[in-house]
């Protein structure tokens, strides 16, 4: 048997959920459906956007995706 997890949406977020359900140690098997709505994931609204003008409010060293983990 095996638990059936759906993440809908391409986004940081989803990849980050993604990310984390691959890296944890399960009692079961997982099966995981990524559904994207595009051909690049992990880029979402926010970062897919072309635009020079859009800056990060935070240094890039202080960014990670997982906690302790810069």
């Amino acid at each position: 048997m095996h638990r059936r997890i759906a993440i809908i949406g391409g986004g940081a977020a989803a990849a980050t959920l993604l990310g984390e359900l691959l890296g944890r140690e399960v009692p079961q098997p997982l099966h995981i459906d990524w559904y994207t709505g595009t051909g690049v994931p992990g880029r979402g609204v926010a970062y897919a956007n072309p635009s020079p003008r859009l800056l990060l409010n935070v240094r890039a060293a202080s960014m990670g995706l997982f906690a302790g983990k810069p």
